[in-house]
């Protein structure tokens, strides 16, 4: 048996689905906001997450948490429910970007990716 050559593949397919990347800044709560929960409305659908430590055995989790819109171009309203009791409530989110979201402040920053 011989070896077989390497080969590299590479995806040149248009990007179609969309995301939204979020980092949650804690001020009442623990720093990095370990525990809070959101909860995104898309386009009819609602989508449950929540900011864990870790996931398993030797694992940990991704600090921004992940809400994919697949071809939604809008997040019509985020809700975060911080782990202090505090909620925040943000409307009319853009896609494919990165926000911050400071505990407490309604507002937030953002950059495309």
């Amino acid at each position: 048996m011989g070896v077989s050559p390497w080969v590299s593949m590479q995806n040149n397919l248009d990007k179609i689905n969309r995301a939204v990347l979020v980092d949650l800044i804690g001020i009442r709560s623990n720093t990095r906001a370990w525990g809070a929960r959101l909860i995104a409305r898309i386009d009819g659908r609602t989508i449950y997450r929540q900011k864990y430590a870790l996931n398993g055995h030797h694992s940990t989790s991704d600090l921004p948490i992940h809400i994919g819109t697949g071809t939604i171009d809008l997040i019509d309203e985020l809700k975060i429910f911080w782990p202090s009791g505090q909620e925040t409530t943000l409307k009319n989110i853009p896609k494919d970007i990165r926000m911050s979201i400071t505990e407490g402040q309604d507002d937030f920053k953002f950059v495309p990716f």
